[in-house]
């Protein structure tokens, strides 16, 4: 026989069935029964043209697609049948079943994808094959619906031995992972094995006090994917404005970001009401460490993450290299400690949003020339956009990039704008004081900027100079000037500082000198090369 169906109705006839209200349309069938040496076999087939499946990948479905689709229910003996359905080219499930007057018992089941075949060879229900496409997350949110509207788990497993070309969870796409796991009495034995993660890990359900679950993995390689099927910041809302993060502990003895190995990760969280509370952060590697703790607001519209971190770098030129800044700057101790929120997950870095406060302080290094495509806002601090304007007013003391013995300085953020009154830099060839604020979304300044030469060593040579052609006067000019230094507070230095004011986009800003504390007398060569300006 033959004959068409309302998907519709399968929500009336089975109102509590949550799988039943993401099924539409309406579909042909063709329907056969057969009977043979008392083996009963009916068989349902359709083509599935005009239903549309709302369900994740693999088995979601457009309307005007098809796919066919065969159901077959075999009698074994009064008390056992054989179900199979076949989707697609996707796989096929296989069940074997115990009859009673009460209903059916699945007592071995078997999901086969992709081409692999077999038969339910154990008790209890199991996956293998490989799959294109599977999104986790949108699972995840359907076994909800299941067990909220069955009251039970519905989709319990046994097992687990699977590929995925590509499995989206938590927000990320991982590729090529094979997943290998078995169920205990209530925890989840996992082994991963893929391109961007190796290790294991054990999952344990929903239970008091854990209300979304817990992972606990040891991995040996953790490379991050890039984020897919993001939202604006700020705009992500859970299913039922719950949330719906799980608790987790995870260590990696290697973490990489964008192919970068950062050194080795520690994280611990779990989820506190609305928020998800991030108690423990660790970054380490042989050229600094990074800890930070906090809370992100994963439920409701309003999704917000706040921060308090520390930095501690041994060498921020070795620690900057790791994040494909090689050459930035050489040496540097540096420290760093502030709080930084901002609207959307920690996996959405929003710099519209940004806001906070950190302090900074750095020891002896060097900033050299840095690629105008890499390092941009680095390159704001390391003063290279007065580099060539430097040079002209103070010849070689810049030439080479700026050494520097230390720089402190307290910034603030508001919304992506960065602010400050007290970056101080000082180093061998001079004092810079700079102020002002920086659009970190928009890339662009508007900065004051004070240069303060180091002159006294200058003064030193001019001296030793002159003691070699008339030991009287270099003496005196010697001591004199270091003198004048001393009680004055350097009033040579002061008299050849200059001030900058600069503006524009930080890969190509505009440098204008505004001032110098008193006016002073040039060489000839200074005044050709500063003519006109």
């Amino acid at each position: 026989g033959q004959g068409s169906s309302d998907l519709g109705q399968l929500r009336v006839e089975f109102p509590q069935q949550a799988l039943a209200k993401r099924v539409t349309g309406t579909i042909d069938w063709q329907l056969g029964i057969s009977v043979s040496s008392g083996v009963s076999t009916w068989t349902l087939e359709s083509g599935l043209r005009g239903a549309a499946i709302d369900l994740p990948p693999p088995l979601a479905k457009a309307a005007g697609e098809t796919l066919p689709m065969q159901i077959e229910r075999k009698s074994v003996d009064r008390s056992h049948d054989a179900v199979s359905v076949r989707y697609g080219r996707i796989g096929q499930l296989l069940l074997q079943r115990r009859l009673a007057a009460s209903g059916a018992t699945v007592e071995r089941g078997l999901v086969a994808l992709g081409g692999g075949g077999g038969e339910p060879d154990r008790p209890g229900m199991w996956v293998r094959g490989r799959v294109d496409a599977v999104n986790a997350d949108g699972w995840l949110i359907v076994k909800r619906e299941i067990e909220s509207d069955s009251g039970k788990d519905a989709l319990t497993l046994s097992g687990v031995d699977v590929t995925v070309h590509e499995l989206d969870v938590f927000g990320r796409r991982f590729n090529e992972l094979h997943i290998g796991a078995s169920h205990g009495s209530d925890t989840w034995q996992i082994d991963l094995r893929g391109r961007e993660l190796a290790g294991i890990a054990h999952w344990q359900a929903e239970a008091p006090g854990r209300p979304n679950g817990r992972i606990v993995a040891r991995l040996q390689r953790l490379s991050l994917p890039a984020a897919v099927g993001e939202v604006a910041p700020g705009k992500t809302e859970a299913v039922g404005g719950s949330n719906p993060w799980p608790e987790i502990d995870i260590e990696s003895d290697s973490f990489l970001l964008h192919d970068r190995d950062l050194g080795k990760l520690e994280l611990t969280a779990q989820p506190r009401g609305v928020d998800w509370q991030i108690q423990h952060l660790l970054l380490t590697n042989d050229d600094g460490k990074l800890s930070a703790q906090g809370w992100w607001r994963a439920a409701g519209r309003a999704q917000q993450t706040t921060l308090d971190a520390e930095l501690d770098i041994t060498d921020a030129g070795r620690y900057l290299a790791r994040f494909g800044l090689p050459d930035a700057i050489r040496g540097a101790p540096t420290k760093v400690h502030g709080q930084l929120g901002w609207a959307g997950g920690p996996q959405a870095f929003d710099y519209p949003t940004l806001s906070g406060a950190f302090s900074i302080q750095a020891g002896q290094g060097r900033f050299t020339k840095l690629d105008p495509g890499a390092g941009k806002l680095l390159g704001v601090l390391s003063l290279q956009s007065l580099q060539r304007r430097l040079t002209l007013d103070f010849r070689d003391l810049f030439g080479e990039g700026f050494a520097f013995d230390e720089i402190t300085g307290d910034m603030r953020i508001q919304n992506g704008i960065m602010k400050s009154d007290n970056l101080r830099i000082g180093g061998p060839a001079a004092r810079v004081a700079i102020s002002g604020e920086t659009d970190i979304a928009k890339e662009t300044q508007q900065l004051k900027v004070r240069v303060q030469p180091t002159l006294s060593a200058g003064v030193s040579v001019g001296a030793a100079v002159l003691l070699l052609a008339n030991p009287i006067v270099g003496a005196a000019v010697a001591a004199g000037s270091l003198l004048a230094q001393k009680v004055m507070q350097d009033p040579i230095e002061q008299m050849f500082s200059y001030e900058y004011a600069v503006s524009g986009g930080w890969t190509d800003p505009q440098v204008e000198r505004t001032g110098r504390q008193a006016a002073t007398v040039v060489g000839p060569a200074a005044a050709a090369e500063n003519g006109g300006k």
